[in-house]
């Protein structure tokens, strides 16, 4: 029985990394069976995280789905993100160095590198620790993940056969599977970009798909109510998320549209916040919806 060990950057949807502020996340597992472990390791600009899993089968490496550990690093990642109401969860990590998904036997654990300050891990949110005789800043932020609701949305989206390219055309998947999957790939073009417009454009796009992944091409105020639906925000709030993406994508036309661009990314981090929920709810919706 193998096990499979997997490095990801954690990265704050609000509590954006810069060169002088560094984020740490403290991620701790609730309710654990064993299944999942995670040791908390330093990194700049974003915190690490080497992800084990007990059983490499449980994320889909060998057995129904052969998977192999990048693959399954990827499940991972995606489900840490979905499951949680903050913390977006890359692989591979933003700056990786060596090996961040493998194998090992389950009869011979590793010793784990744990790096760890004695101020503990039961830091408020909104807490900023700065650092003796230097200027860099470091955001430090909790992070709680439910083992069984990991494991579930994994389980559900290695059913959807994420990774599975050989059947993803229009004769072997009918077009709500294939909107969905889509959907998810373009949340796993997010992660790469925790920080910035990048990552609001990705986000967006992996919403409206989902939203959409029913084969109707909803616009306007008819998006707002199904995402309405989906993801129980308010209207007026998926509306303000809509207008950011519009500002983005399209050109400037006048100084109102300046003006309007302006406000909208003064308020980037929260957008992205409210974002963030509306594609996790959209996707876990529709997810469910296939099974």
């Amino acid at each position: 029985m193998d096990k499979l060990i997997v490095e990801l950057t954690a990265a704050h949807i609000v509590n954006a990394a810069t060169p002088r502020d560094r984020t740490s996340v403290r991620v701790t597992i609730e309710n654990s069976t064993g299944r999942l472990s995670v040791e908390n390791r330093e990194g700049s600009p974003w915190s690490v995280h080497r992800f084990t899993v007990r059983e490499a089968a449980d994320l889909g490496v060998g057995g129904t789905y052969i998977l192999n550990p990048e693959e399954a690093a990827r499940v991972l990642a995606v489900s840490c993100s979905l499951a949680n109401r903050h913390i977006l969860f890359s692989f591979p990590p933003l700056q990786a160095r060596g090996d961040f998904a493998w194998l090992e036997r389950a009869e011979a654990p590793s010793i784990p590198e744990i790096f760890e300050t004695d101020r503990g891990s039961a830091i408020n949110l909104q807490e900023t620790l700065r650092h003796t005789g230097s200027a860099e800043t470091v955001l430090i932020s909790p992070c709680k993940l439910d083992e069984a609701r990991v494991f579930d949305i994994a389980g559900k989206l290695l059913a959807t056969r994420m990774f599975d390219k050989a059947n993803r055309s229009l004769w072997q998947l009918d077009v709500p599977q294939l909107n969905i999957l889509d959907s998810i790939e373009s949340y796993i073009e997010a992660l790469r970009h925790p920080d910035g417009l990048s990552c609001y454009e990705s986000l967006y796009i992996a919403f409206e798909k989902a939203v959409n992944a029913d084969a109707r091409n909803r616009t306007g105020e008819d998006f707002d109510r199904e995402a309405q639906r989906l993801t129980l925000l308010a209207e007026t709030d998926i509306r303000c998320l809509r207008k950011m993406n519009d500002r983005v994508k399209h050109a400037l036309r006048n100084r109102e549209d300046i003006d309007t661009l302006k406000s909208l990314k003064a308020q980037l981090p929260q957008l992205r916040l409210q974002l963030k929920q509306a594609a996790d709810h959209a996707i876990l919706a529709r997810i469910n919806s296939l099974f």
